[in-house]
């Protein structure tokens, strides 16, 4: 009675082990279809207030990278004070990258929104940061956002608050990946577009171009053309 007791134990025990053996082995795989190349991220500095993310919940989402096979459905976050893409691991760890990122998506509230990398400033220098594409037709509409640490000092006291500021910037890419930086104005925007009879069009067609579903109707009239 007592052998069949031990025998059963040690059936037991050996399934559990094997269950924690798949389950470990699963979210190794479930990293390594994400990307060859991983680091774990930094850990936050707790003393800032507020979040560095786009958003703070996982977002399901697909990765480009330039010179490795794409990551598909995975969880991610944009963490904007560091600029970098996080990955949800098995574990729920958060990792990062080392891969260079062309693109990738993020289905945030059931709309998936489109980030790239790779555009270059008025002197052909690259830009890094990821860039939301807005509009993406022959002229691209795009936009930077960001975030920044803020310190304060109370009043009479010697105590330092930092805390985290959302930034956010348009810009609009013309060819060869070159960006402009643009203010959602009428006047700027139609003098860097330079297209005669455009204001014609924005007036007939009641266009507010200090919106950005203004200004991307807009860019789509201008593709039409």
């Amino acid at each position: 009675m007592k052998i069949q007791y031990f025998i059963v134990l040690i059936v037991i025990i050996s399934s559990l082990t094997a269950k924690t053996s798949v389950a470990q082995l699963t979210n190794k795989v479930a990293i390594d279809r994400a990307g060859t190349n991983l680091r774990v991220k930094s850990s936050a500095d707790q003393s800032i207030i507020g979040s560095p993310y786009l958003v703070d919940v996982w977002a399901k989402g697909n990765v480009k990278f330039v010179n490795s096979k794409p990551a598909e459905n995975v969880d991610l976050k944009l963490d904007l004070l560091e600029n970098v893409l996080v990955l949800k691991g098995g574990d729920g760890s958060e990792n990062v990258f080392n891969e260079k990122i062309s693109e990738f998506t993020l289905n945030i509230i059931g709309k998936e929104r489109l980030f790239r990398s790779g555009f270059l400033d008025s002197k052909n220098n690259l830009i890094s940061a990821f860039f939301e594409v807005l509009y993406n037709g022959k002229t691209k509409f795009l936009s930077k956002e960001g975030k920044m640490v803020i310190e304060s000092k109370g009043y009479n006291t010697n105590t330092i608050t930092k805390k985290i500021e959302n930034t956010t910037e348009y810009y609009i890419s013309k060819a060869n990946n070159s960006v402009s930086l643009v203010k959602l104005n009428e006047k700027v925007i139609l003098t860097y577009l330079g297209i005669p009879d455009l204001a014609k069009y924005v007036k007939d067609n009641e266009l507010n171009l200090k919106t950005r579903d203004d200004i991307i109707k807009l860019l789509q009239y201008c593709d039409s053309l």
